[in-house]
């Protein structure tokens, strides 16, 4: 199984679900500190969607995607044990869809420092079926959704830093690489009479040579 990771190469919000929009949704290209963020604006809520794409994959033709490796890199501020960001909603995007699986962990506040969660693996496909120009699509990419929870009259922000996702596939056997699997055993299986034959033509050589210098001939 081979596999290749990408940054996303641009963000956006997507207002299609939540309330609160985020803001500077462009930051999540990169781990630098830049931060997309969004605030409740009092009461429970969530946010609206943050979506990353363009990813820039080159998944070969032909292989077969194994699974999808989403990670976010987010923080709350404040949060607790009762209180702050958490997971509502996490997919990746197809085409013009987002994934029927959702991997969001509901139970988990965001702590207050910038971590890594992954979602998916190397062996989830979340809910799909996938080719390698779905995954090499500029619309192929990740997006979070994120409850806000306040605590008395504060409100927390959520904010993403990056998100970069990985993709696990198998090389196609098919085509010039199962070619010339089949000429290397060919060449594997010859080889012991191919070297036969040389020793016995350097052999015949040489008994024609000094049957040659016996006759005279040279």
């Amino acid at each position: 199984m081979a596999s290749d990771t990408k940054s996303v190469g641009a963000g956006l919000n997507d207002n299609s679900a939540g309330s609160f929009a985020w803001s500077n949704p462009g930051y999540i290209v990169s781990s630098d500190n830049q931060k997309a963020a969004a605030t409740g604006t009092g009461g429970d809520g969530t946010t609206q969607r943050l979506r990353g794409y363009s990813c820039g994959f080159s998944i070969p033709s032909g292989a077969t995607i194994d699974g999808i490796l989403l990670e976010i890199e987010r923080s709350s501020s404040p949060s607790g044990a009762s209180y702050g960001a958490k997971d509502n909603e996490v997919r990746v995007r197809k085409g013009a869809a987002y994934s029927s699986a959702n991997r969001a962990d509901t139970t988990i506040f965001w702590p207050t420092t910038d971590t890594y969660k992954s979602y998916g693996g190397s062996t989830d496909l979340w809910g799909e079926s996938w080719t390698p120009s779905d995954v090499n699509s500029s619309d192929f990419g990740g997006m979070v959704r994120a409850n806000i929870v306040p605590v008395g009259t504060i409100v927390p922000t959520a904010y993403v830093d990056h998100m970069r996702l990985t993709v696990y596939y198998t090389p196609s056997t098919g085509g010039f690489f199962f070619a010339s699997q089949i000429i290397g055993a060919i060449f594997a299986l010859a080889a012991p009479l191919m070297h036969r034959l040389g020793f016995w033509q350097q052999t015949r050589c040489a008994r024609c040579v000094a049957a040659e210098r016996v006759a005279g001939r040279c």
